[in-house]
C-alpha cells in the first residue's frame, strides 16, 4: 500500500507529528493540517487516499467535516478514521460513523494499529470502489452500484454519459500526459457543475479513459450539462499551441492510419431519465446510453463544438432518431 497519500487533520501538533512519522515510515505520503476549517478544501486539492481526522478542531469538528466530505462526489469514498481523546459515550462513536467515518480510534493510540487500520481501509476501498487514479472519482464498480441502487429505490432520475471527441488524435499529437490534463479538465468541470447547480446527492463517476457518468435529477440536467459544454469549449483552447489555434485544427493519423485533419477536442453529453429505461435494469440503461452516444457520434454535425442531447423518446422502444438536441 506504500505511496498512497494520507491527510492528517489534528490541532495537537504532537499527535500530528506522531501520526506523520508513523505513516511516513510505512511509506505513505503525508500532509498535515492543524486547522479543520481548511480540511475540506485541502481534500479537494490533493484527493488523499485516506484521512486521519481529529474529532475536536478549532472552529468546527470532525462530524461536520465528515458530512461535508461525503456530500462531495470527489471525496465521497475517501476512507476516514476519526480520532479523539475524549469520546463522551457510545453515541459519539455512532455519530461519527453516521456522519461518514469508516473507523475511529481513542487517543493515545498505537502507531502500528493506526497504520494497520489505514491499510485495511485502503484495501477495502480498492476492492469495493475502484476509484480512478487519474481523477479520484468513483470508478466502474461504484458507478454500477450507485446506478442499480437509484434505479431500484428512486424516481425522477437523470443519467448522463459524457465522453470526448477527437481525443485520440489529440493524444497522438500532444502526448498522453497532456491528454491526461484534458481528462482532468472534464472531470473538474463536471464536478464543479454538479456542485453549483446539482443536488447534494448527485453522483459523478469516471468510467475510464475519457468516459464519465453523472447521476442527477431531470430538472437540473440541462443547466449542468449546457454549462459543462460551454466551459469545456472555452477552456480547451488553452491546451493547444498557438499555431494549432491559428489553423483551427490539428493533423494526425486516423484509426486506419490515414493522415487527416481533426477539429479541436469537444464533449458529447447524452442523458436520459429513468422513465426511458425499460424495466429499470442497469444493463438496459447502459445499452440506451450507448445507443445515444453512437447516434450523436455518427449522425450529427459536430462542427459546433460540444453537444448536449436529451432522450426525448416517449418509450424506450422508439428509434434513436427520435433523440433531439437539448434546447
Amino acid at each position: 500500500m506504500a505511496g498512497e497519500k494520507i491527510l492528517v487533520v489534528d490541532d495537537d501538533e504532537q499527535v500530528a507529528a506522531y501520526v506523520r512519522l508513523a505513516c511516513t515510515l510505512s511509506g505513505f505520503q503525508v500532509e498535515v493540517l492543524h486547522d479543520g476549517r481548511g480540511a475540506f478544501k485541502k481534500a479537494l486539492e490533493m484527493v488523499p487516499d485516506a484521512i486521519v481526522l481529529d474529532l475536536k478542531l478549532p472552529g468546527t469538528n470532525g462530524f461536520r467535516i465528515c458530512e461535508e466530505l461525503r456530500r462531495e462526489s470527489r471525496t465521497r469514498a475517501i476512507p476516514i478514521i476519526v480520532v479523539s481523546g475524549s469520546w463522551k459515550n457510545a453515541e459519539d462513536r455512532i455519530r461519527s460513523l453516521e456522519a461518514g467515518a469508516d473507523d475511529f480510534l481513542t487517543k493515545p493510540f498505537d502507531a502500528q494499529e493506526l497504520v494497520a487500520r489505514i491499510n485495511r481501509m485502503l484495501q477495502r476501498k480498492k476492492v469495493d470502489m475502484g476509484h480512478n487514479p487519474l481523477t479520484g472519482l468513483p470508478g466502474n464498480l461504484a458507478i454500477e452500484e450507485e446506478s442499480r441502487r437509484r434505479l431500484a429505490n428512486s424516481q425522477n432520475i437523470s443519467f448522463a454519459y459524457i465522453d470526448l471527441d477527437n481525443f485520440k488524435a489529440y493524444n497522438d499529437v500532444y502526448g498522453v500526459k497532456q491528454g491526461d490534463k484534458v481528462i482532468r479538465l472534464l472531470a473538474d468541470l463536471l464536478t464543479e457543475a454538479v456542485k453549483r447547480w446539482g443536488n447534494p446527492n448527485d453522483f459523478v463517476g469516471h468510467i475510464g479513459g475519457d468516459d464519465f457518468m453523472v447521476i442527477t435529477s431531470p430538472e437540473k440536467s440541462e443547466t449542468i450539462f449546457n454549462w459543462v459544454a460551454g466551459r469545456f469549449d472555452e477552456r480547451i483552447k488553452a491546451y493547444y499551441s498557438d499555431s494549432d489555434l491559428k489553423a483551427g485544427y490539428i493533423t494526425a493519423k486516423d484509426r486506419q492510419g490515414n493522415i487527416r485533419t481533426f477539429k479541436f477536442v469537444s464533449a458529447s453529453i447524452v442523458f436520459l431519465t429513468d422513465k426511458n429505461v425499460e424495466s429499470r435494469q442497469y444493463p438496459l440503461l447502459i445499452q440506451a446510453l450507448t445507443e445515444m452516444k453512437g447516434y450523436v457520434k455518427h449522425n450529427l454535425d459536430r462542427s459546433g463544438g460540444s453537444l448536449v442531447f436529451k432522450d426525448r423518446r416517449s418509450t424506450p422502444h422508439d428509434l434513436p432518431g427520435d433523440i433531439k438536441k437539448s434546447a
